[in-house]
């Protein structure tokens, strides 16, 4: 049998033999070098090196810290102080810095204060053997107790300066609540020159207030009373010398305290009236909510007019020993609010945001007004604390920067505004709590401050509601027209603005049909939903009262199906339908807004609440 081998051929292929055979190629190796930077004690350089290339250009700057200079390079033969290298090998730097001369009979004292307190002096350089005294002031609901390095237990301290020396004054934070009123007066007085600084009309006022106001806690009525009654028998009601007393002392620009303008006399017309009613208790009570904004994003006017963004957390002190200045704040004005509703007690609760806020401003050239998004923080409330509140409090990080001063403009951050079907909203930043505004004197508030002061603005905000649900009587048909005594009514027989309140209390709103009582109780019926509603029935005539200007008076159209706001001064806007609710369209010139619709038994539309205001259907 013969065998077949099979074979396989491969054809090589190749270049012919006069092509060139090209030279390989080596690629040329990178070449670096490490550079390694420190700086001795005294001084920084501006990079601790790095891996370079080779013929790679660096520049290394050392900069000496206060009391050295920089001497040398170890590593470099440059004295100056920036160095400019060509790396062409590995390099170790080391930036050498000496500690400028001190002259050897001289020393440092440094001072400072912890938390809840101030010292009189920060120290600084003294000749050796110099006596320096330091004395340390606790701030108002602290007491000092102590010398970090020093043994002393005095707040007042004398150091013979032989060496260098670090002290710090230490406190501890007292609860305010346990504070009597006798300590906080001595405590206020201590921190405004002495009880001798103050006239004795200036004493018999203030302290007629503050412990009229602590019987009236206690269950003493009678003893209120008689404190009541004896400081007006010796300055009358409406008596100049009220005026007398004030000028100089409090509400004034160049005034270091506020203790009311008049002094205290707000407060004690408050606690006549409380007195004369009886001081009321009933079974029922209001819900007073305060929602306080941990953090914002603030918007706000720089010294040069311009606007500035910043992000700020509240003041501590608003929240701190569970909210004690709000409490102290508004004490005598939930006081007088349960007398004047025949005993419905006011309860102060506090709601804490999570979430930020956002806080913007306005300038017209003389005013700048700066007020947190009111409506989105109260609209983050629960609904089971939101459905029992019947007075709203919005507080947020401030939008004056320090204390308002340098701009040539009033500042105002409080105000009465409105919520859901017309609630009361007082409007509020935290510094109006925390420490005096410019044109209202200066420094922080003391407890004393906050309870002379304080149910002053508390009452003035929510007469403005008042007079606004009442209209039928016209005591507020022009903004604080109370302010031109000519305006008064005939049988109105005080002076300032406080009387004005006092009379249209009794005199008009105490026999008002609804009662205080029951149109200041939140009412229970809830807002259209009209996702089973039609919104045509929207369509019709409503009027702000009192009508004051033409955005008063306004029709509501509906036109193919698409409503619209119309007002008497001929600007409107369009509404829109979202998830059931009323809305603005986005061309309102107040922004987006929800409005509440409320129907009454036949089920007609009763009225709308735009901006917290009611706005009545006419037709």
């Amino acid at each position: 049998m013969k065998k077949f081998v099979t074979f396989i051929f491969f054809t090589l292929l190749a270049c012919s033999k006069d092509a060139p055979i090209p030279d390989a190629v080596v690629p040329t190796p990178i070449v670096t070098f490490t550079l390694v930077v420190a700086a001795s004690e005294g001084g920084i350089v501006s990079s601790a090196g790095g891996t370079y290339d080779e013929r790679a250009a660096v520049s290394i700057t050392a900069t000496a810290a206060d009391g050295y200079t920089f001497s040398s390079w170890e590593g470099s033969d440059s004295s100056e102080a920036t160095l400019n290298l060509t790396m062409t090998g590995n390099l170790a730097l080391t930036a050498n810095f000496t500690q400028n001369a001190v002259d050897p009979s001289q020393y440092t004292l440094t001072v400072t204060a912890g938390d809840g307190g101030g010292v009189s002096n920060n120290g600084g350089t003294y000749d050796q053997g110099t006596e320096v005294t330091i004395t340390a002031t606790p701030n108002q609901g602290y007491e000092f107790v102590g010398w970090e390095g020093n043994d002393s237990n005095s707040s007042s301290l004398i150091i013979n300066v032989n060496s260098n020396v670090t002290v710090q004054a230490l406190f501890n934070q007292l609860s305010l609540n346990l504070l009597n009123s006798s300590d906080l007066l001595n405590s206020f007085y201590n921190e405004n020159g002495g009880k001798n600084t103050f006239s004795s009309d200036q004493v018999l006022a203030l302290e007629s207030l503050i412990f009229a106001f602590e019987d009236l806690e206690a269950g003493n009525l009678d003893n209120a009373k008689n404190r009541i009654d004896n400081v007006f028998s010796k300055i009358p009601i409406s008596d100049d010398n009220w005026y007398d007393i004030s000028y100089g002392t409090s509400h004034c620009k160049s005034c270091s305290i506020n203790i009311g303008s008049p002094v205290a006399y707000y407060g004690l017309r408050m606690l006549k009236q409380i007195i004369d009613l009886g001081n009321p208790e009933g079974l029922e009570s209001l819900t007073m909510t305060v929602v306080v904004a941990k953090c914002a994003e603030v918007r706000r006017p720089t010294l040069s007019l311009s606007p500035e963004t910043v992000n700020l957390s509240i003041k501590p002190e608003i929240l701190a020993n569970g909210g004690q200045i709000l409490y102290a704040s508004t004490a005598l004005f939930r006081k007088w609010v349960q007398a004047i509703t025949g005993g419905l007690k006011v309860n102060l609760k506090i709601y804490t945001l999570e979430q930020c806020t956002t806080v913007d401003y306005t300038d017209n050239g003389s005013t700048i007004v700066s007020y947190p998004d009111a409506t989105s923080m109260i609209d983050a409330v629960p609904s089971d604390l939101a459905k029992e509140t019947d007075f709203w409090w919005v507080i947020a990080p401030s939008g004056v920067p320090g204390d308002g001063s340098g701009y040539n403009r009033h500042f105002i951050t409080g105000g009465m505004g409105g919520y859901g079907e017309g609630l009361p909203l007082f409007l509020s930043d935290d510094a109006w709590f925390t420490r005096k505004p410019e044109h209202m004197g200066n420094g922080t508030y003391h407890e004393i401050e906050l309870k002379a002061y304080q149910p002053q603005w508390f009452q003035h905000e929510f007469m403005h509601h008042l007079y606004r649900n009442w209209g039928e009587f016209a005591l507020e048909e022009t903004g604080h027209q109370w302010f031109d005594r000519s305006t008064w009514p005939a049988d109105f027989q005080g002076k300032w603005e406080s009387d004005y309140y006092a009379e249209s209390i009794t005199k008009r709103l105490l026999n008002a049909n609804p009662s205080l009582a029951d149109k200041l109780t939140a009412l229970n019926n809830e807002p259209v939903n009209f996702n089973n509603i039609e919104p045509s029935i929207l369509v019709g005539q409503y009027e702000r009262e009192p009508v004051q200007n033409g955005y008063h008076e306004v029709e509501i159209i509906m036109n193919n199906g698409a409503l619209s706001w119309k007002n008497a001064s001929g600007v409107s806007w369009s509404l829109e339908i979202i998830n059931g609710e009323l809305w603005t369209g986005s061309d309102c010139g107040y922004g987006v807004k929800k409005l509440l619709v409320y129907l009454d038994p036949s089920m007609e539309v009763k009225s709308v609440y735009f901006m917290g205001e009611a706005y009545i259907r006419v037709n």
